[in-house]
């Protein structure tokens, strides 16, 4: 976007945006690393660390391929549900009908 008083430079722009990304990344490396140390030092709980509250919880989940292992779709459809199989879809369908059920995504920007 440009206005009378600023002009847009796409090269400062992209150059900018990688740089950006890299602490991102960079930042999200450290990120991990922390909370594996607190994880790995911190009982489970709320724990008070200065003036923070620190709070380690562990989370339950179903382990579904086990359970399709356990319970075949076959012998128990009642577990299941029925979904779109997007590569048959386009195996099956034309260009132009699909047109019809595409959606445009947000525009993305990749620096390289």
């Amino acid at each position: 976007m440009t206005t009378a008083t600023t002009t847009f430079n796409r090269a400062e722009a992209a150059a900018r945006l990688a740089t950006v990304r890299g602490r991102i990344e960079d930042l999200k490396s450290e990120e991990a690393a922390l909370i594996a140390q607190i994880i790995e030092n911190t009982p489970m709980g709320k724990t008070e660390a200065g003036d923070w509250t620190v709070s380690i919880s562990a989370s339950r989940r179903l382990d579904t391929k086990r359970l399709e292992e356990r319970f075949p779709v076959t012998q128990y459809p009642h577990l299941f549900k029925p979904v779109i199989n997007v590569p048959a879809v386009r195996e099956h369908l034309s260009p132009i009908e699909l047109k019809k059920y595409e959606v445009e995504t947000s525009p993305s920007v990749k620096v390289s």
